[in-house]
């Protein structure tokens, strides 16, 4: 009797197909070389007579890492069993890092039963053969060399724009919108940017961060993460997944934004490897500051006044009592912010302690301890004091000013060209001791660059010295402070109290210097700089009859 033989089921295994692109093609939903690879994988595809299972495209997406939408969807259906073929291009759609690029082939793929098609390179795991055992993991390593020299060629090309003040970022900040022709100039957004201003004014009116959030909050004013999604449909939301309610840390940063006065901030941060994600602050002294790089949203007398307020830390204590002056008040010596203290005198508010002797004692500084009562009945005294000047008093304190103002060019002008003498003096000697072989080569371009930079900021300052003194600059701009100020304070009529509105608006600082006992009684100096003056006020309290 004859037997029969039994067929076996033909096992059907489902490819994956991975596309991936290191930049996104703006114009569209994807980019010509995402369709370009398509067509060359569907091809193989064909060829072969693979069953296509699912595309996996990760558009816009960095090979250095593996943290890809698509690709960890890819990973998690291998997982499950759902394909048994994943098939690229080429090695480097993979992925860049070799190290992870190799564990993948050389673990996780053949644990999982997966074979992975490179088609470019002829890279098939089911053969056995040395371009897989070889070939491979050299084309890895090739590939990350690859996209190390690229990153450094990118980060060099990024330092330059930075530098001539070329906004660099993938966004424009809220409140501005990027130059169509011109992707590295910011143009102001009318809608958001009105927002900037109001918030900006709100703060400067004395509304808090939380306050602005609320009144943005319940007005249904969209936050800058769903405004950017709102004027970017055709990009996911998931590029713009961010808070859907204003919060006080976002209007924090956004009123310490030096971007809002017109000027470029860049460079924050640092990435300590092109293969990490980790993102690092850089020391503020290494940030790149260029300004007047595009149209301001406010002007410096709100930010001046918006940042005296951000500086403040208000104390309210069981009593309710505020102490007005923080945020104003400062150590004459160490610069600190006077900080409240308790005090034991009895009727007495509290007392005023410099802030670097709260936190490091003596090693930092003294404890420049000023009665608050005694400074705010100073204060409110110098301020009553201008309002009783007369019309013939404020012209000779314009006349004064004139006169130290020019006084002071004078001195910048002769100062400045003291300096650049001694520049010149100093290149004639490097020169002379180069030809001598006093110093080597390398000690002599170190210094050189050095003192001609100096050199040519000397010159820089020697000339806008001269023009700031001709065209009287300074004084105008002082005398124009004055007469603001002479209204403010026109405006208060009969002062009898102070508050932060009024201080913030008439002054600009209060320096205390630390107090000093004499046969037993105490003297304590401190300077007022009204916010027009080049000069303070200065006033010597007497605390004989407290």
């Amino acid at each position: 009797m004859q037997t029969k033989s039994i067929k076996k089921p033909v096992k059907i295994e489902m490819c994956a197909l991975y596309l991936r692109l290191s930049k996104e093609d703006e114009k569209g939903t994807e980019s010509a070389s995402i369709e370009n690879q398509r067509k060359i994988l569907m091809e193989y595809a064909r060829k072969n007579k693979f069953v296509i299972y699912d595309e996996y495209v990760d558009d816009g997406y960095t090979g250095t890492n593996l943290n890809r939408p698509a690709f960890q969807r890819m990973l998690e259906d291998a997982e499950k069993g759902k394909i048994q073929i994943i098939m690229t291009k080429d090695l480097s759609r993979l992925g860049r890092n070799s190290g992870r690029i190799n564990m993948l082939m050389d673990e996780y793929f053949p644990e999982h039963h997966i074979r992975y098609i490179s088609v470019s390179e002829g890279i098939d795991t089911a053969q056995r053969t040395a371009v897989n055992n070889i070939v491979a993991p050299v084309q890895n390593l090739v590939n990350e060399l690859y996209a190390g020299d690229i990153s450094r060629k990118i980060h060099a090309a990024f330092d330059v724009k930075m530098q001539e003040g070329a906004c660099i970022s993938a966004f424009a900040p809220y409140g501005y919108y990027k130059n169509p022709n011109n992707k590295n100039h910011l143009l102001v957004d009318d809608t958001a940017g009105a927002v900037v201003q109001r918030m900006f004014l709100l703060a400067k009116e004395g509304y808090s961060p939380s306050q602005i959030a609320t009144i943005l909050n319940k007005e249904g004013v969209s936050t800058p993460s769903q405004y950017r999604y709102q004027k970017n449909l055709h990009l996911s939301m998931e590029r713009f997944r961010g808070a859907t309610e204003w919060k006080a840390a976002n209007i924090n940063k956004m009123l310490r934004n030096e971007v809002y006065l017109g000027h470029m901030l860049q460079g924050k941060t640092y990435k300590p490897s092109f293969k990490s994600k980790a993102c690092y602050a850089k020391p503020k002294e290494e940030w790149i500051l260029v300004p007047n790089t595009h149209e301001p949203l406010i002007d410096e007398d709100t930010w001046n006044i918006v940042r005296k307020r951000m500086q403040s830390r208000t104390q309210k204590r069981e009593k309710g009592f505020v102490n007005i002056f923080s945020g104003l008040a400062f150590c004459a010596d160490c610069g600190k912010n006077m900080s409240t203290v308790g005090t034991r005198k009895k009727g007495a508010t509290a007392n005023l302690n410099c802030g670097g002797y709260k936190l490091g004692g003596k090693k930092y500084c003294s404890n420049h301890t000023i009665d608050y009562d005694v400074l705010y009945k100073a204060v409110l005294a110098a301020l009553r004091e201008q309002l009783r000047l007369t019309e013939q008093q404020k012209q000779d304190l314009l006349q004064e000013m004139l006169e130290r103002t020019e006084k002071q060019a004078d001195q910048e002008d002769v100062k400045t060209e003291r300096r650049l003498t001694v520049l010149e003096q100093k290149l004639e000697q490097l020169f002379d001791d180069k030809y001598e072989g006093r110093i080597a080569q390398e000690q002599f371009e170190r210094l050189y660059t050095k003192y001609m930079e100096e050199k040519t900021e000397a010159e820089s300052k020697l000339k806008l010295l001269q023009r700031s003194r001709d065209a009287k600059m300074d004084f105008m701009e002082r005398k124009q402070r004055y007469e603001m100020f002479c209204r403010l304070i026109a405006s208060y009529d009969d002062l009898q109290e102070l508050n932060t509105e009024i201080l913030f608006k008439l002054i600009d600082r209060i320096e205390v210097h630390q107090g000093k006992y004499i046969a037993g009684k105490k003297y304590q100096k401190i300077d007022i700089w009204f916010q027009f003056q080049c000069e303070p006020k200065t006033m010597e309290l007497d605390f004989a009859s407290r």
